[in-house]
Order: structure tokens, then sequence, then C-alpha cells
């Protein structure tokens, strides 16, 4: 498994506001980088969009950065995430 470095990463979720037995409406997120992969000391560029369809404010959002390693050997590959800091 080999990432497109040039190639951005991009994220759509949509998440439903409330309790499962009175939905509010949902948030529609979406997140897109600048590039797929990244070096030590590289800057990080991201555009991060939220369309509030619900009744309910939002007060903050919270966000994490993921360092995703893949180590390749004969004998397979493994994955190692590691979260980095709490945007």
């Amino acid at each position: 498994m080999f990432y497109n470095q040039q190639k951005p990463i991009e994220s759509h979720q949509i998440k439903d506001v409330g309790w499962p037995c009175c939905v509010s409406g949902d948030l529609e997120l979406d997140l897109k980088t600048d590039k797929g992969a990244y070096c030590p000391g590289d800057v990080i560029h991201f555009l991060f969009a939220m369309e509030n369809n619900s009744s309910r404010d939002v007060t903050y959002v919270q966000a994490a950065l993921i360092e995703r390693t893949v180590y390749i050997s004969s004998d397979g590959t493994e994955l190692l995430d590691l979260c980095i800091e709490g945007l």
C-alpha cells in the first residue's frame, strides 16, 4: 500500500446530531489536505468545512493529527498510527 504523495487526501462525513429517538439534523464535515504524504518538517495545509444542518449550535470543533507509518518487509506490511497533536 503506497500513497500517492501528490494526490490530496479528502474526507466527507455526515454525523447525526441528537439522540437516536430525536435527531435534530446532521453535520456535514469535509477535510482536504494539499498533498497525500508529508516528510518531517513539512508544513501541512488543510481545508476544513462544516455545514450545520441541525437545530443545535456548534460551540467548538476538536481534531487530531494522526501520523501513519507503513512498514513493508518480506514478512508483510504493518501499519502504525500515532496521535501527534490535538488541534
